[in-house]
């Protein structure tokens, strides 16, 4: 049963767009996902290129996965992602594959509905992870970039702006509730305030054991102005992984 937060109207409520339209950041991943017998946890940490204005985007990420249980093993991958010219090209493995971009691949939104498109890629794919509602505006508070995990869950902890903390941000917040009880999955995306960007997203599901994925946001700020250049046609910053063995938008 899905839980429908209160209605804003559209004229009231904050925008989850994103106040720069061409940026450069590193995205920081961390999943939990048990299953019978042990725990998978995942790191991934992604470069992310990001151009709303011509639709194109770049992820070069790597995933470290720890899979505890009486046979744990330790596995770690890397990938380059492109979307340029309406497709996304994948290289994995040294294999490149195609597919038409999606609307998350170069959304002009902090919020597409679920972690998907940060996860890792051996996790991309599965359903459970995707949005279950669109996400709509919640309410705005103040956090401080921290998370409160228990039993499977992960959401932002909240913080006294009076208490001298220098971390303590006001954000808008973002998300969807689906189910009850321990069955419950949730979706959050908080937005920075002052600079309308993201700073942390997380999303709980339950698969028959509660996982959680929580993402960090550091978007590079831009002080002489020097960004502008590099999403310039005429750099490699959008070029096809060369596996790929195409040139677009040159």
């Amino acid at each position: 049963m899905l839980a429908l937060p209160s209605v804003v109207p559209l004229s009231q409520a904050p925008t989850c767009v994103f106040a720069r339209k061409q940026f450069f950041a590193h995205i920081d991943l961390y999943l939990e996902w048990p299953f019978g017998g042990g725990d998978d946890l995942w790191n991934t940490s992604t470069f992310w290129a990001h151009d709303v204005t011509n639709q194109r985007s770049r992820l070069e990420q790597m995933d470290v996965l720890r899979s505890l249980s009486s046979g744990s093993f330790f596995r770690s991958y890397s990938s380059s992602r492109v979307t340029a010219g309406g497709t996304t090209y994948t290289v994995d493995a040294g294999n490149c594959t195609e597919a038409p971009a999606s609307a998350a691949d170069i959304s002009n939104s902090a919020c597409t509905g679920s972690v998907l498109r940060f996860m890792p890629l051996a996790q991309d794919t599965s359903s459970v992870w995707a949005a279950k509602a669109p996400d709509a505006y919640l309410n705005t508070t103040y956090i401080d970039g921290s998370v409160v995990s228990s039993a499977g869950t992960s959401t932002a902890a909240s913080c006294d702006p009076t208490a001298g903390n220098p971390a303590c941000e006001l954000v808008d917040v973002f998300g969807w509730n689906y189910g009850e009880g321990g069955l419950h999955s949730s979706h959050r995306v908080y937005v920075s305030k002052a600079r309308g960007m993201p700073l942390l997203e997380t999303q709980n599901v339950y698969t028959g054991y509660p996982a959680a994925t929580t993402i960090r946001y550091t978007i590079d700020d831009d002080p002489r102005g020097s960004v502008q250049p590099l999403f310039a046609s005429y750099t490699n910053t959008f070029d096809v992984p060369a596996p790929c063995g195409k040139v677009v938008g040159k």
